[in-house]
């Protein structure tokens, strides 16, 4: 933050835009180059800080700015140790013993002491009478007490150090020190953002400064990968009927650098001005990480003393049950603090997890056991939720709920009973887990999100069923091997299913509806059927199954047999799979699949008409 004097700002739209003057230009960096490299040389000759500045007033009568040099020199001084000789010449002082503590300003306390006893030192001599009786008293030399009596005035400080940094690095906390001086005179303040972990700690910086806060949310078209397109958090301002206060609006000031650390934000605020005609106007104020130049330069965190983002996790518990989950590769996409769920009340509520496939949202919530305050509050948001009394947005939160078994039954969580049973009364069996040992089972949760994928796969094929059957058509009626999704005789069902945004499983499930049976059966009512073998995401053509046939018959090795498939471009991976299907075992002589060979049985082998 910088003085309200140093402030740059312009005004727009007929008088009602404030927008402040930020820094980024190759001649702005030019400027706050040359200041840093004048505190590195003061530096370094231990100058006073009026030599110093003397050598600003230059650089400011050459710029033209003088409120950005010294808004800029400002933060700069944050960045130095500024401290009187005194200490320094502590080893020089013969003080009496009786006056164990000598600083400047005792010296010139002295020194009129004795001057009230004689008549005004109107010459040299007398002064330097009066200054030799209080260093003889004090027990120092004369010279020396000369030179500390001003010592301690600001121009007369020496820079004993500086820490460095880079240009841009001040260019970014400048610009942000910017925009938290205007919030000094802010009434609201409204800013969004996106992600949970981001809200959650916004969150926090909101109720350690003791704001007044409420969220709501904003929805609009075409964005899918949040359940809020928008979420916004209104802050009062310090507006007052009698006075206004900067004291509430310095606690703004002190969210704007935790809000810009997130990836995607915006800033809204009404800032009070005195205008030279009307007196105290109301202006519009907008910023957000599009329009703030250099204000993501991450140095401004440690500048200003502010934490980094952390850890993802909250605790290795919680990391272990992620990896775990991640280990089972279910398809699903798991978020640690989703975006928040809002409550009517304006109570805001951060699950611990989210899953998510397909537009489908599945939440986990751990409940932890810090206080019986705490537990209340909890299991409150989590009844309002899953009743849905609050937020008709929230009777369609799908949401698991695990406790912990070891404090159920704990005599320290008696009171808590009765909001407990009412939680359990209200959420699915299947839905409550309880664990021990620090491990949430996964069975519960992989078993109902397989559920809602076969859910899933039905109710999309119901709805493109029709277009990826004609696509197909179109694909196996084309005699050109070189269609778009056609490469050496093998379909990519997985080009098919990305074109129309779709899981592999519901192109299968369309295939097979487009006629009775498997697909894999060599009766169809489409010849085209009739020709293609389907294995895993691919379609595999007559000849080039012919083909395969005759040359696995020839090898005896899986090494062998790898290779042979390799010329259809298909992935190991389903190597196996393809084996099985053309009628093949596979034996093993332990893990190394070197030792491993094939086997055909002459009734399963697979052979077109």
């Amino acid at each position: 933050m910088i003085p309200h004097q140093y402030l740059r700002v312009k005004i727009f739209n007929k008088g009602n835009n404030l927008v402040p003057i930020f820094c980024s230009s190759d001649e702005d960096l030019s400027l706050f180059s040359s200041l840093i490299r004048e505190y590195e040389q003061a530096a370094q000759k231990r100058e006073k800080k009026g030599l110093l500045i003397d050598r600003i007033r230059m650089i400011e009568a050459n710029c033209g700015d003088a409120r950005l040099v010294r808004g800029i020199c400002n933060l700069l001084d944050k960045r130095c140790i500024f401290a009187s000789s005194l200490e320094q010449n502590a080893n020089k002082l013969n003080l009496a013993r009786d006056i164990p503590n000598v600083s400047s300003k005792l010296i010139r306390k002295k020194l009129y002491e004795e001057s009230a006893k004689h008549q005004l030192a109107l010459s040299i001599d007398k002064r330097d009478e009066i200054l030799q009786t209080v260093a003889s008293r004090l027990g120092m030399d004369r010279d020396l007490l000369d030179e500390l009596v001003w010592n301690d005035l600001d121009e007369n400080l020496e820079l004993q150090s500086f820490f460095r940094l880079e240009a841009t690095d001040l260019i970014a906390w400048y610009n942000l020190a910017v925009v938290q001086t205007l919030l000094f005179s802010c009434t609201n303040l409204e800013f969004s953002l996106r992600g949970g972990t981001h809200w959650k700690r916004v969150l926090r910086d909101v109720k350690r400064q003791g704001l007044m806060y409420s969220i709501r949310s904003q929805k609009s078209q075409g964005y899918t990968n949040s359940q809020y397109d928008k979420i916004v958090c209104s802050v009062e301002g310090p507006l007052s009927i009698i006075r206004m206060t900067e004291i509430y609006g310095t606690a703004l000031a002190k969210l704007v650098p935790s809000i810009v650390k997130s990836d995607d934000w915006s800033i809204q605020a009404w800032i009070v001005r005195k205008s030279l005609t009307l007196g105290k106007k109301i202006y519009d104020f907008r910023l957000d990480k599009n329009a703030a130049p250099l204000m993501s330069v991450p140095y401004y965190c440690s500048a200003l003393n502010i934490a980094g983002p952390g850890s993802v996790f909250d605790s290795n518990f919680e990391q272990r049950f992620a990896t775990k989950f991640e280990q089972c590769q279910s398809g699903w996409t798991m978020a640690r603090e989703p975006d928040p769920i809002i409550l009517e009340s304006g109570k805001v509520f951060i699950p611990d997890f989210l899953f998510e496939r397909h537009g489908q949202r599945v939440y986990l919530e751990i409940v932890g056991f810090w206080t019986i305050d705490y537990l209340k509050r909890k299991i409150e948001k989590l009844i309002s939720i899953i009743s849905g009394q609050e937020n008709e947005n929230c009777i369609s939160c799908d949401i698991f709920i695990a406790i912990n078994k070891e404090y159920l039954t704990g005599s320290a969580y008696k009171d808590a009973e009765p909001e407990l049973r009412r939680l359990r009364s209200l959420i699915r069996n299947d839905h409550l887990i309880h664990y021990e040992r620090g491990e949430v089972p996964l069975k519960q949760i992989l078993s109902y999100l397989k559920l809602l994928d076969r859910e899933s796969f039905v109710r999309l094929a119901d709805t493109f069923s029709k277009e990826i059957v004609s696509e197909f058509d179109r694909i196996i009626d084309t005699e050109d091997d070189k269609a778009d999704l056609r490469s050496n005789g093998v379909i990519s069902l997985s080009d098919l299913a990305a074109r129309y945004n779709v899981p592999i499983e519901t192109v299968h499930l369309a295939l097979q509806r487009r006629k009775p049976g498997n697909l894999n059966s060599t009766d169809s009512s489409k010849d085209g059927l009739r020709n293609y073998l389907i294995v895993g995401p691919y379609l595999i053509r007559k000849d080039k199954i012919v083909d395969l046939q005759a040359s696995l018959l020839k090898v005896n090795t899986l090494n062998e047999a790898n290779l042979v498939i390799d010329k259809l471009r298909i992935p190991i991976f389903y190597h196996i799979d393809l084996l099985s299907e053309l009628g093949y075992d596979v034996i093993w002589r332990g893990l190394d699949a070197n030792n491993a060979s094939i086997k055909p049985h002459h009734d399963k082998l697979v052979n077109f008409p």
